[in-house]
């Protein structure tokens, strides 16, 4: 083997162990990728690591409602695995969130009344997601009930109102399925006669199932430009069907050089 052979042989091996990722978060992933620059930049590497999550705790489910529209008449109402918590007659937004975030509080079913039952706990945030105990306790107006997870299994949601009331929910998805596609890097011409081909194709064997632990995947990237990952079928079996699902991110990381 030449000097440079040997020289270009170490440098792939460290590549290939793959101990310096260069995060990056991919914003969008929904559908296939639609421009050549989609996805992420591989950086020439030939190992990249890919980290998918549904959950942004992943030892918890998080729910965030929200009031859409007050009628001080209604009764609201947020339900936790068939179990109904309501508050009526709300003077406004922040009574009306910090009266539900109380009832979760007293639930002797699912919430914190529950002892060693419980599944849900309660808080309120502010306009800048901040934790507040509501203007009539002296801190700022309630503006989301957020709903978290006391256990690691997922749980059921649903909202509701009477009359002329209305809540939005989006939670934390239960499921999703990942797809990996690749674009070749077209800059190479080593060795080759043939332009190399300028398309997205799936990656062979890039499904993955996700359920609320997320996933954690080595790819081996050595003669691609781009990655991207689709996530499709993002979903939360159960919940009521105005529930939004969402999942918290995907990022790729391509391993470069350590120098």
């Amino acid at each position: 083997m030449t000097t440079a052979g040997f020289q270009l042989a170490n440098t792939l091996a460290v590549l290939f162990a793959g101990r310096n990722p260069q995060w990056e978060e991919q914003t969008s992933y929904t559908g296939a990728p639609a421009t050549a620059a989609a996805g992420v930049a591989l950086q020439s590497s030939v190992v990249a690591l890919l980290v998918a999550a549904l959950r942004s705790e992943v030892h918890r489910r998080i729910a965030d409602v929200t009031m859409t529209v007050l009628d001080v008449a209604a009764t609201y109402t947020v339900t936790i695995n068939g179990n109904a918590i309501n508050h009526a007659t709300p003077a406004n937004e922040d009574a009306l969130l910090i009266g539900l975030r109380n009832a979760v509080t007293a639930d002797a079913v699912v919430g914190g009344a529950a002892g060693a039952n419980q599944i849900v706990e309660a808080r309120c945030l502010d306009s800048a997601g901040a934790v507040t105990a509501g203007a009539g306790a002296g801190g700022n107006p309630a503006e989301t009930l957020q709903i978290l997870g006391t256990v690691n299994a997922d749980w059921t949601i649903d909202i509701g109102a009477t009359g002329a009331g209305a809540l939005a929910c989006v939670a934390d998805a239960k499921t999703a399925t990942l797809l990996l596609y690749e674009y070749p890097d077209t800059t190479s011409t080593l060795n080759s006669t043939v332009d190399p081909p300028e398309v997205w194709t799936q990656i062979n064997g890039g499904t993955v199932s996700l359920d609320y632990r997320g996933a954690t995947e080595r790819v081996e990237t050595g003669g691609l430009a781009r990655i991207c990952a689709e996530l499709a079928s993002v979903a939360g079996a159960g919940d009521g069907a105005t529930v939004t699902h969402r999942a918290h991110g995907v990022w790729f990381g391509p391993c470069v050089d350590e120098e």
